[in-house]
């Protein structure tokens, strides 16, 4: 009986403490969300590149603990920091010469040439920092604003070149597929999607995120409006293209941050979310999904 009650009581603690991880969970991704949407809607053109900024900044930092673990040495704080600036400079540069007034175009200019600089300066930087393995200090660094900062610069040229209502909508899709996914694999999942690299993603869950992300997509089209209407009216065929796209494109990369991680043989890239881990594991699927984005809006509008 003791035994009995003693796995009764341990069920009643995993099933409060699972419960509150999935409440945490839920408030911290409302926050995230919440953030996102108003900072596209009602934002105007400043409030979603500061948030990318700030996004790209942890990221990095994310980015480099998993590439190099935790470093200490003066010389690795050093780089980090040139790499930080690199990534939010990357991100509000060019967005600002596109769309900001004077006198800050002059100051987005300015921000520009340093993110330019920045190919020059750090390799030189290796230079003076013996103690530091190079090649995997510099392919961390160049790395890590290629895989980070970029993609969230592609997402702030969405919003300034087209509309922020077509932003919004690669966000729903993008959400919309981890939901329809995580739905469809719990209550049908049976044949692995990739079990190497992420065990519980099933075809059955990836089929389901797809089919939530196109839906999402062609409703986004059709009910937005005010705003956040697309500037630009797209016909059905490229509004279904795009979210079936955006799903394979999105899953990829999820399943790349999970490859990394896994290789780092860590479970989380970050801590900062409470119930998700790091931005990177928050928007793993972003980084691939909006230069995808951007890319098909391009070649389409032609």
């Amino acid at each position: 009986m003791d035994i009995f009650y003693l796995s009764l009581w341990k069920t009643k603690v995993d099933y409060s403490q699972e419960m509150k991880n999935i409440i945490v969970r839920s408030l911290s991704g409302a926050v995230y969300v919440g953030v996102i949407i108003s900072s596209i809607v009602w934002g105007g053109l400043w409030a979603y590149p500061l948030v990318c900024a700030a996004l790209a900044a942890v990221g990095i930092v994310e980015f480099n603990r998993i590439c190099l673990g935790t470093q200490h040495s003066q010389g690795n704080k050093t780089i980090l920091a040139l790499d930080i600036t690199a990534a939010v400079c990357t991100i509000l540069g060019p967005i600002g010469v596109i769309s900001w007034p004077a006198p800050f175009t002059n100051i987005s200019a300015i921000i520009s040439l340093l993110a330019f600089l920045y190919l020059i300066v750090r390799p030189v930087a290796q230079l003076y920092f013996k103690e530091i393995n190079p090649i995997k200090s510099l392919t961390t660094s160049f790395g890590g604003n290629t895989y980070v900062a970029i993609p969230l610069l592609c997402s702030c040229l969405i919003q300034q070149i087209s509309s922020p209502g077509l932003l919004l909508a690669v966000f729903i899709m993008i959400w919309c597929n981890d939901t329809g996914a995580f739905l469809s694999g719990i209550s049908l999942g049976k044949h692995k999607l990739w079990e190497r690299i992420s065990p519980k993603k099933t075809w059955e869950g990836f089929i389901g995120g797809m089919i939530f992300c196109t839906a999402s997509d062609v409703a986004c089209a059709y009910l937005f409006d005010g705003p956040i209407a697309f500037k630009h009216p797209m016909p059905l065929w490229n509004i279904i293209t795009l979210g079936i796209t955006v799903s394979i494109v999105a899953t990829w990369g999820d399943l790349v941050e999970s490859l990394l991680k896994r290789s780092a043989n860590i479970k989380d890239s970050g801590n900062i979310i409470p119930g998700h881990g790091g931005v990177l594991d928050r928007i793993d699927s972003l980084l691939l999904v909006m230069p995808w984005a951007l890319l098909w809006l391009t070649v389409t509008s032609f």
